[in-house]
């Protein structure tokens, strides 16, 4: 199966038209004496882009960046007469909303205060409760199948209930199946960039790849009230977008079928019933795995353009295990006069207008569907019937690809494109 998407956002510092991922830094600038300063000239600007957006204290001292991309960022304030406030290393992520004060000493430019060393900031701007997965996380934890939304049961409070083996980018189903908080399973809201990415049945209709998130912020409670669409949380995720350095990666993975003795434990009564050669079925031994995938992006046109790319896909054969009841040979030709199960004849109605058992539970000779029959035949072949253990290889190939493309127009408008 294919699955072709094209989310196309388009925002700028006035607003966006989407749920927001973006975040923001504001603050009040002061002086040595806590005396408010109006009038000065504030800078923000991305120190992996060299993307920069400027405004001014107002009257009360006080200044705002809206709608900020997430990032690293420099902070600088500057005003005749000051000494220049430098604020390294500010970190804004998902929704992420920072006040970073400002305080201006007397002095020239050649004085400029930097601040490098301060501690973490809290996140004071916003009442919401969550956990943020950055790149350096994604990176480094072990995750089953490379799927980033199960990389959320690292956050407190976030249970996943489905089956630990489909995982995979492509199991959509499962990675729904988590509770954020308490909250109802497929009850969750996925974005991606912005966009509500859930179906009819509240799964993630794309589950991104690992090389192309840049960050996913799991808001388990008292998220803002532009987030909404659910009665659990979100899984808020922002795809990568390229820098002014070029970087890229690549991976491959590869388990041979001739080591993966796990799958022939699980199918342990399968295979005792093909070695006593009640089943003409095949060699479970043989199940490779293939994993690969890679990144590349960078500048297009220095601090306005940037690429990224990314892929990754698998090819897996996975071995299912079940019990299944399987008719007798004497069931098979349609005598279930044995059997605990009444087989009614379609044909007849009784005058209740009920459908009548057949005689002494045998279905008569020749009266028997030909595909019917012919089903029955081959099921019979599997055992002496019952309930038996059966296993199948399920063969699985997927591959995704994304690319985002970005651009900065001016000051307050930016494109971006997935």
């Amino acid at each position: 199966m294919f699955l072709g998407v094209f989310l196309l956002l388009f925002g700028a510092a006035s607003g966006a038209l989407a749920q927001t991922f973006q975040g923001g830094v504001r603050g009040i600038v002061e002086d040595s004496g806590e005396a408010v300063i109006p009038g000065v000239d504030l800078t923000l600007s991305n120190e992996q882009t060299g993307v920069s957006r400027t405004t001014n204290s107002n009257a009360s001292g006080e200044y705002s960046f809206a709608n900020v991309q997430p990032g690293v960022y420099t902070l600088r304030a500057e005003l005749e007469g000051f000494a220049p406030f430098v604020q390294k290393a500010l970190a804004v992520g998902i929704s992420t909303f920072l006040v970073a004060d400002v305080t201006l000493r007397v002095g020239g430019v050649d004085e400029a205060v930097t601040v490098t060393a301060e501690a973490p900031l809290i996140e004071n701007g916003t009442a919401s409760v969550a956990s943020t997965i950055d790149r350096r996380q994604i990176e480094i934890l072990p995750s089953p199948g490379r799927n980033v939304f199960i990389l959320a049961v690292t956050t407190p409070n976030v249970v996943h209930t489905g089956n630990p083996v489909w995982v995979k980018q492509s199991d959509q189903t499962n990675s729904s199946l988590l509770s954020l908080g308490g909250g109802p399973l497929r009850g969750n809201n996925y974005t991606v960039d912005g966009v509500s990415m859930t179906d009819l049945r509240n799964r993630s209709v794309i589950i991104p790849v690992f090389e192309a998130v840049q960050e996913m912020k799991v808001q388990t409670n008292t998220y803002d009230a532009e987030m909404g669409r659910t009665g659990g949380g979100v899984f808020n995720t922002i795809h990568r977008s390229g820098t002014k350095h070029w970087a890229g990666s690549a991976l491959y993975q590869f388990r041979p079928g001739e080591l993966n003795t796990f799958w022939r434990k699980l199918a342990y009564f399968q295979q005792r019933d093909l070695d006593q050669g009640l089943l003409g079925q095949q060699d479970f031994g043989n199940a490779p795995y293939n994993l690969f995938g890679g990144s590349f992006g960078g500048p297009i046109l220095p601090e306005r353009t940037f690429f990224w790319l990314a892929t990754e896909g698998y090819s897996d054969n996975a071995i299912g295990n079940t019990s299944v009841t399987v008719p007798t040979p004497a069931e098979t030709e349609g005598d279930f006069s044995q059997s605990d199960r009444t087989i009614f004849d379609p044909s007849s109605r009784g005058a209740d207008g009920n459908r009548l058992p057949f005689a002494n539970n045998r279905v008569p000779a020749g009266s028997a569907d030909p595909a019917g029959a012919a089903m029955a035949g081959l099921l019979g072949t599997l055992g002496p019937g019952g309930e038996i253990s059966t296993s199948g290889i399920q063969r699985v190939r997927a591959i995704q690809t994304t690319g985002n493309l970005s651009h900065a127009f001016r000051d307050s408008w930016h494109f971006s494109g997935t």
